[in-house]
């Protein structure tokens, strides 16, 4: 199975370690996504009509933006790896804190900024998920690697989702967040132990040639594809498709108001949801690795408005 896996992703000597490394905290990454997503989703449509649901996709929409702009500032001034575990530990905190809140008082305004709250946390911990990548794999290891990391996220999500209609029936929704804290703290524990990893060292002789070349092409494959002003349109498709995707679902919201009036209905109708479309994703990604392997980084920006949309 070991032997499988490794020729599945094309490892190279020395990179066992990190790539075992790097799936674990994938797939707690999609696991912890995916609880904190049910609960924040679930209890605000217990509580909320749709027309609240149109002002926290404001909300959302604003406090994204601020986010990214106050972001942009402060990777330039800060170290990566402080950025990562400041991302992480406020995520841990904060997620703790709704829950200890909900576990007293089940007041909405608690409901409704936790309902943001779930995009920051997105927004968060996807920083830290690919800025560790960026940090770790050269652009040929990401090319061997990220399609495999991606399927192993989709395992965590699916999972999750398997289990959660068994969690639901022991323990309260607002308890999703309490997991999800944990969940988030052991992904801070795997951080650390990336970030003490020296990559370098135990990468064979090969592979850190391979790290060499691939950071000369990284950097002209980089400038060529932000000289020709692609990157500007592959942005702008993506708001668009993003924006789609929000009315989409607002439709969705809009309907599972109706039909499920208890937060464990939602959060089951949720469940099996998002297990159905990520079964499907689970099955997609395994294809996505030598397409990127084939055809390049180049063919991955070009195909990324679609996979976005879908």
């Amino acid at each position: 199975m070991k032997d499988r896996l490794a020729s599945w992703v094309d490892l190279r000597e020395g990179e066992g370690k990190l790539f075992s490394l790097m799936a674990l905290h994938s797939m707690l990454y999609g696991s912890g996504q995916s609880f904190l997503y049910t609960a924040a989703t679930a209890i605000f449509l217990a509580q909320f009509d749709n027309i609240a649901l149109l002002w926290a996709y404001v909300a959302i929409g604003a406090i994204s933006l601020v986010l990214s702009s106050i972001l942009s500032v402060i990777q330039k001034r800060l170290s990566s790896n402080f950025l990562f575990r400041t991302l992480l530990i406020t995520v841990t905190i904060v997620c703790f804190a709704f829950w200890f809140g909900l576990r007293f008082t089940p007041a909405l305004w608690i409901v409704f900024i936790l309902m943001a709250w779930e995009r920051i946390e997105y927004t968060f911990t996807r920083l830290e998920w690919l800025g560790i990548q960026g940090e770790l794999l050269t652009i040929q290891q990401g090319k061997r690697m990220l399609g495999a990391l991606n399927s192993i996220e989709m395992v965590g999500k699916v999972g999750t989702y398997i289990a959660m209609p068994f969690l639901l029936a022991v323990i309260p929704t607002r308890d999703l967040l309490l997991v999800g804290a944990i969940i988030f703290g052991a992904i801070y524990v795997l951080l650390e132990i990336l970030l003490r990893m020296d990559v370098n060292s135990e990468q064979s002789e090969d592979a850190a040639t391979e790290a060499t070349t691939a950071t000369t092409a990284q950097d002209t494959e980089q400038k060529s594809w932000l000289q020709d002003g692609y990157l500007l349109s592959i942005f702008a498709s993506v708001g668009l498709l993003i924006m789609l995707q929000m009315t989409i679902t607002f439709g969705v919201f809009s309907g599972i108001q109706l039909r499920f009036p208890g937060e464990a209905q939602v959060a089951s109708f949720i469940s099996a949801y998002y297990l159905a479309v990520y079964f499907a994703v689970f099955f997609v990604g395994p294809f996505t690795q030598p397409l990127l392997r084939r055809f390049g980084l180049g063919f991955g920006f070009s195909v990324l408005p679609i996979t976005v949309g879908l």
